[in-house]
């Protein structure tokens, strides 16, 4: 088996537990297997390292069924929102050069920043806020991307939109995930590092780990994973990569494509550099070759241990086949984009970080980071084994979804990575959870597969929780104005987004909508009730093969609806792009 080599900056570990964790890791490669047919997922690639060294790394599904690939710890996923753990590290490492000032606000490096929707937000934000999800402004989701889970918006009018962004609570008051906040951060790292997004964080960070496999464009080989739709029933259809490359719009957001093997890597640099940052802490838990903690030193004391030991690992990582070179301010990047700034709820030990969630074991918070509204919080792994730090995040993008987690305080990391929509749930959270609980033998033990019934069960709900709904909302015997009335351009200058009706000639649909002129962007309507339109499937699969499968989370986002008639020609249409309460619909002007 392979290994990875070792940069425990002094750390003694032996070989106790880790055959026990092995033979307990292969123990439940039926159970994943069994997960991943419950997902229908086409694929699954998984890697484990404990204790510095990679134990586990496994296969499962194929990741492009017309060439019959097996995935290995080389292929490479799409990793979506994992992304963001590179951005709040390459904005920590701007700021640890002195070109930006994590305390001080975006809008002093942005000054076009003016967030009408709650001025405040331009005033105080700061970059630690921004990439926090606390600016408490709205994060309109299908604003965002589109169909097929593609982006539409450009990179240009990402400062434009995010300053009409309505105000769905008061700054620093709700923690709220926000793609655009990532979007902005990608702006200021282009801006102040005066080169693209990609392009910084492949030579500032990939090429220094030694991430050879990660990318922020298409992956170049055929070891590569294409994303499928899956259906009730008919079988799987495989679609287009996303298209979210280095320089559009949202790619400090997730634009990264990655591998086992380099998220393995990542997960051992982002530990090291924790330990290094926090030598106070009891590392390697429960062996017997743990190095005590020493009394908290001074602040020059421990800038000096800090350097030295950083210094050492550095020098020592050279000698091993598998090295990872990390220079000193990277490493101390790493470590501020890890320390928790921003609390998820109430509880204070469950926060975000600079781009990476910072969660203590047990929480039910790991359950629903992501799931949020398939899965419940009726479990939390390790309920009776202890506190313990895990830190890491989740992804999803365009036919893929990840999971990374790892645990500093162990010197372990699991990976997950599958081609997958999130149309039944996603598993790889799931699967990420499972393999915590068998790697550290937690207890009491959570029946995942129960779990995963559950929430392919819940995510399945949604389609009749949206047809119960559009049912209920729709008023039956009216009739619309004549079809002419409805067609024209109408805009939403703030939110840089333009919805075209044309007029189709098809009785069934006899409208179509498209977005920001984009041919891939193309709703077909028929009515819905009085000046109303909606672009609701006949089945769930029908909603899935037509790439509208994002819509199912917010049945009020498939009704387009018609506002205020001059000259026999309607002048405003009025859309839901955010599917929290307290959010208008948006509204378009006819130009």
């Amino acid at each position: 088996m392979e290994k990875y080599g070792n940069f425990n900056n002094g750390f003694r570990h032996g070989d106790n537990g880790r055959v026990a964790a092995l033979k307990r890791l292969e123990g439940i490669a039926g159970l994943i297997e069994e997960i991943r047919k419950i997902f229908k997922a086409p694929s699954l690639s998984i890697g484990v390292n404990y204790k510095g060294e990679k134990l586990w790394v496994k296969g499962f599904g194929l990741a492009n069924e017309e060439i019959g690939l097996v995935p290995n710890s080389q292929t490479v996923y799409s990793i979506g929102s994992c992304t963001k753990g590179f951005t709040g590290t390459a904005l920590s490492l701007l700021a640890q050069r002195g070109v930006v000032d994590l305390d001080a606000p975006v809008s002093s490096k942005i000054p076009s920043l003016k967030t009408k929707g709650n001025p405040v937000v331009a005033e105080q934000m700061t970059i630690r806020d921004m990439l926090s999800h606390c600016a408490g402004l709205s994060t309109m989701p299908f604003e965002v991307l589109g169909k097929d889970g593609h982006v539409f918006v450009k990179h240009e009018d990402i400062v434009q939109v995010v300053n009409h962004l309505p105000r769905e609570a008061n700054f620093k008051t709700e923690w709220m995930y926000s793609n655009w906040m990532y979007a902005l951060a990608g702006t200021l790292i282009a801006q102040e590092s005066k080169t693209s997004y990609g392009q910084f964080v492949q030579k500032e960070i990939f090429d220094k780990i030694g991430m050879k496999r990660t990318y922020t464009d298409l992956p170049t080989d055929g070891n590569h994973a294409l994303p499928y739709l899956v259906f009730d029933d008919k079988p799987s259809k495989s679609v287009g990569l996303p298209r979210l490359n280095n320089g559009i719009a949202f790619d400090s957001s997730g634009s990264v494509r990655s591998c086992v093997d380099d998220l393995l890597l990542w997960s051992k640099a982002l530990m090291q550099s924790w330990r290094q940052a926090n030598p106070s802490r009891h590392h390697y838990r429960n062996q017997a070759q743990l190095v005590t903690a020493e009394p908290e030193p001074g602040c020059l004391t421990v800038i000096t241990h800090f350097l030295s030991g950083l210094a050492k690992w550095v020098k020592n990582i050279y000698h091993h086949r598998r090295r990872v070179h990390c220079e000193s301010d990277l490493a101390i990047s790493m470590a501020t984009a890890q320390t928790p700034y921003f609390p998820l709820s109430g509880d204070s030990n469950q926060q975000y970080a600079l781009g990476l969630f910072n969660l203590h074991l047990p929480t039910t918070e790991m359950n629903v980071v992501t799931n949020p509204d398939v899965n419940d919080r009726h479990y939390s792994i390790g309920k009776d084994s202890g506190d313990r730090l895990v830190i890491g995040h989740t992804g999803e993008l365009g036919g893929f979804l990840s999971a990374y987690w790892t645990f500093p305080d162990d010197d372990c990391s699991i990976v997950v990575l599958t081609n997958s929509f999130q149309i039944n749930g996603d598993p790889t959270n799931i699967i990420a959870q499972l393999l915590t609980q068998t790697l550290f033998n937690l207890k009491p033990v959570v029946d995942f597969d129960e779990v995963a019934k559950n929430v392919v069960s819940n995510a399945k709900g949604r389609w009749d929780t949206v047809v119960t709904e559009w049912k209920k909302h729709r008023r039956a015997g009216t009739s619309p104005e004549p079809l002419a009335k409805y067609a024209g351009n109408y805009c939403n200058e703030g939110l840089a987004m333009t919805l075209s009706i044309t007029l189709t000639g098809d009785s069934l649909n006899p409208l179509r909508l498209r977005i920001n002129g984009i041919e891939e962007q193309v709703f077909d309507m028929y009515h819905y009730h009085a000046n109303s339109w909606t672009f609701l499937q006949q089945t769930r699969d029908d909603c899935i093969e037509n790439g509208y499968s994002m819509y199912l989370l917010f049945w009020k986002s498939w009704i387009i609806e018609f506002d205020h008639l001059e000259s026999d020609k309607f002048v405003k249409i009025r859309w839901s792009l955010d599917g929290d309460s307290r959010i208008e619909p948006q509204e378009f002007l006819r130009q």
